[in-house]
């Protein structure tokens, strides 16, 4: 019988997909009477805020993850496995749902299965197929997802976050937002501008849409950690400006204006390669676009309970972004 051994954490391009607390199964018995064999391989990956255990199947050999979740998180996961599954489909998305088991005291496991992969990069990257791609999963969320549903809670979390953005720090935080003061007003106040038109000119979008939520491979590309779609109905334009700000933005000073044009009209035309028009601005640019989730993201901060520690890291990051925005204001306004 295989032994389940625990190793050290291991860097994975595979992020933790939910907050969750583990019960973990302590012999391989316990991994069979789920119906797997793991394999000699087998991985039990710590993170920060739990436990994620890697095994294969015997038969094909496939790397999937099982998720353990207790009592008071299964209703939840559940529903979030159960998004997955519909979404799974239609949407370029990953990892895909297997199946759920009921555990031992009122726990669960949820099993997951993986696409292999790297986060993009850059000039590596084919633009227009991952237009493709991030249109794809747009139109598949309004397929799936409950767009009414998902409406009133973007309504009222950025009507929670606007009263935030509206008040002076408490004493609690002010301490951490006095070195980076500037940036959170400005944050702010475009927070505080743009939200109107971000949410009249909605869709369900995916919402955090940076690298380490892409997974590419043979230049095609599947999408991972959906949580904020479920308050993410907003301009569609968001989800390609965090392409921008990330991928192609920081290639501008090595690899050149024209191919920074050239990478924005090819993401463009794959999202727009079999509907007729162009993104609509709504009157806001991408620097635009960028500072108003900037600045929900510092309402955020405002609004947990956060380290100064962690505040001070999330701004110092902000700043560097809102440093090469100006930098490269020009060819952003142009595109």
């Amino acid at each position: 019988m295989t032994t389940f051994v625990r190793t050290p954490a291991r860097p994975s391009i595979h992020p933790h997909p939910l907050n969750w607390q583990p019960i973990l199964p302590k012999t391989a018995q316990d991994l069979s009477n789920w119906g797997i064999e793991p394999d000699p391989n087998a991985r039990a990956v710590t993170q920060e805020n739990g436990t994620l255990l890697y095994l294969r199947t015997r038969d094909q050999q496939e790397e999937i993850f099982v998720k353990i979740v207790p009592r008071n998180g299964v209703s939840v996961e559940s529903a979030s496995f159960e998004n997955a599954r519909l979404l799974f489909a239609h949407a370029p998305i990953t990892p895909k749902p297997l199946w759920q088991k009921a555990l031992y005291n009122g726990s669960a496991a949820f099993a997951y299965r993986l696409q292999d992969g790297e986060h993009p990069k850059g000039q590596s990257v084919n633009y227009h197929n991952l237009g493709l791609a991030i249109r794809d999963l747009h139109d598949s969320l309004q397929i799936v997802l409950d767009e009414k549903q998902i409406r009133a809670k973007t309504t009222a979390r950025i009507s929670a976050l606007r009263a935030i953005a509206a008040k002076p720090s408490d004493n609690e935080h002010a301490a951490a937002f006095t070195r980076w003061q500037n940036l959170a007003n400005k944050a702010q106040k475009a927070f505080l501008e743009y939200s109107g038109p971000m949410m009249k000119h909605g869709q369900i979008i995916h919402g955090d849409l940076n690298p380490g939520n892409i997974i590419a491979s043979e230049n095609k590309f599947v999408f991972i950690d959906l949580e904020d779609t479920q308050h993410s109905f907003l301009w569609p334009g968001l989800d390609l400006a965090k392409i921008a700000e990330r991928l192609i933005v920081p290639e501008i000073s090595t690899s050149g204006k024209l191919w920074a044009k050239q990478a924005w009209e090819n993401l463009n035309g794959g999202y727009y390669a079999n509907q007729k028009g162009a993104l609509g601005r709504v009157n806001i640019t991408i620097s635009q676009a960028l500072m108003w989730h900037m600045g929900l993201a510092i309402c955020l901060l405002k609004s947990n309970d956060f380290s100064q520690n962690v505040i001070e890291a999330e701004l110092s990051k902000f700043s560097n972004i809102l440093g090469m925005l100006k930098e490269h204001e020009a060819i952003l306004n142009e595109i």
